[in-house]
């Protein structure tokens, strides 16, 4: 009988460490962010997929921060979206220096999509067509995925 016991727990721990084993295996999810916009083009073209702009100040917007956190980042999110769209960040960073051309891009890119807050992201089509935008909504990934989604979903 304790042989038995003996087998049957060593069994539980092989099987529960093949279980935990598995699931570290398997790939996790995530969100390419582009910084180039000609290339966030391309790629849509290419993928036919709608690209998402996300309009932040990352290292000074409290906001900004905010919507990454609660909702950008968030594993909800990312499983919602991350096959729907084309990701690419502006970042608009004053208090260091950036690269120039980046800078020249986030000017041109918030003339283009009419930017006048922070956080906002805009959903364009391949051609860089606005479809729609939003700012910070409250609720968390899976509310703003499904916010995002419905612009796509209505155009």
């Amino acid at each position: 009988m304790q042989g038995l016991l003996i087998f049957v727990l060593r069994l539980f721990f092989v099987a529960a460490f093949f279980s935990v084993s598995l699931r570290s295996m398997e790939p996790a999810l995530k969100i390419n962010w582009l910084s180039d916009y000609e290339e966030a083009l391309r790629q849509s073209q290419a993928a036919s997929k709608p690209i998402l702009l996300f309009f932040t100040g990352s290292n000074w917007c409290q906001a900004c921060i905010k919507l990454k956190s609660e909702a950008l980042s968030t594993p909800e999110f990312i499983a919602a979206t991350h096959d729907k769209y084309i990701f690419m960040i502006i970042d608009f960073l004053p208090r260091i220096k950036v690269h120039t051309n980046l800078t020249y891009q986030a000017s041109k890119l918030q003339k283009k999509y009419e930017i006048v807050a922070l956080p906002t992201v805009v959903i364009t089509d391949s051609e860089g067509k606005k479809i729609g935008a939003h700012g910070y909504i409250s609720g968390g990934g899976k509310i703003y995925a499904e916010n995002l989604n419905k612009l796509i979903n209505h155009q």
